[in-house]
């Protein structure tokens, strides 16, 4: 789950890039465990597929996200710590959605 506070730079997604591509990446840490050996070489079909993975994945994750709250707002727990921690992490996945539409992903 993407923690509520964290937001997605370009380096974020060079990782998904390179983590999808399964090679090592030029960031100092990311998710294909590259340490900064060196740049990767991801064309740019590997880059757009990672891209919209990361799309269907963030809008998977708003999704129960969502349900969650709902399920919680049936149980009127509208007020508890899980409910407002759900707020803040829907916020940031619908900022993210919001931005990668404007993109066209």
């Amino acid at each position: 789950m993407i923690e509520a506070t964290r937001d997605v730079g370009a380096a974020d997604l060079r990782s998904a890039a390179c983590a999808f591509a399964g090679r090592r990446c030029h960031a100092l840490s990311c998710a294909a465990g590259g340490r900064g050996e060196g740049r990767c070489r991801v064309d740019s079909q590997e880059r757009l597929a990672a891209f919209d993975q990361f799309a269907e994945d963030i809008r998977h994750e708003l999704d129960e996200v969502s349900r969650r709250m709902e399920q919680l707002r049936a149980e009127n727990k509208v007020k508890s710590a899980t409910y407002k921690q759900l707020f803040a992490i829907r916020s940031t996945l619908k900022e993210i959605d919001r931005r990668l539409a404007k993109r066209g992903l």
